[in-house]
């Protein structure tokens, strides 16, 4: 005669099973899987990323960020402001996404920058000028042609794209809430 199992003992069985699965320790991860520096550096010339020397002048640590000002002194690749606020992401286990991480107050240093889904400049990777990849990427952009400047943008030009940025995503949290309460009546 064929057993069978009882189903209340094969559903004892399997929340067993899950629990033990769920309380046993798991490794933590210990670093980014970080493209080297040299490789990503080959992959920005002529890519959508600005390259610039900048001075920090000043900074603060926010969650998730480090928030740099710095002042452009000369862009290499793209056109980009005078003065910027940058934006480092920063993590407790891994310090700096797969950059060094900003320089010292006054210290210039050369910056990969891009925007990020909110528009903010998020700082891919800064170097020190010290650096040699430094020349080895100012000569691939010269061989490349890639050109880069420098725009004039007041304080009250910075503002305004700032506020455009915040109506915009003010227009999505609205569209979001809506789709919420549409799903919550469901």
């Amino acid at each position: 005669m064929p057993t069978t199992i009882k189903m209340p003992l094969l559903y004892s069985f399997i929340l067993i099973i899950a629990v033990f699965f769920t309380v046993l320790p798991t490794e933590r991860a210990e670093a980014l899987s970080c493209l080297p520096v040299a490789d990503y550096l080959e992959q920005v010339v002529g890519g959508d990323e600005f390259v610039f020397i900048g001075s920090m002048n000043g900074g603060s640590d926010t969650t998730g960020y480090f928030t740099e000002h710095v002042t452009v002194t000369k862009a290499l690749q793209g056109y980009v402001p005078e003065q910027m606020m940058l934006y480092h992401r920063t993590d407790d286990t891994w310090g700096y996404f797969c950059n060094q991480g900003p320089g010292e107050k006054g210290e210039a240093g050369l910056y990969v920058v891009g925007f990020d889904e909110y528009g903010k400049y998020v700082v891919h990777q800064r170097l020190a000028l010290t650096d040699p990849l430094v020349k080895t990427l100012e000569n691939d952009l010269k061989e490349a042609e890639v050109t880069g400047g420098i725009s004039e943008h007041s304080a009250k030009d910075l503002r305004n794209q700032i506020a455009d940025k915040i109506r915009t995503l003010f227009a999505e949290i609205l569209l979001l809430m809506s789709e919420y309460r549409y799903w919550e009546g469901r």
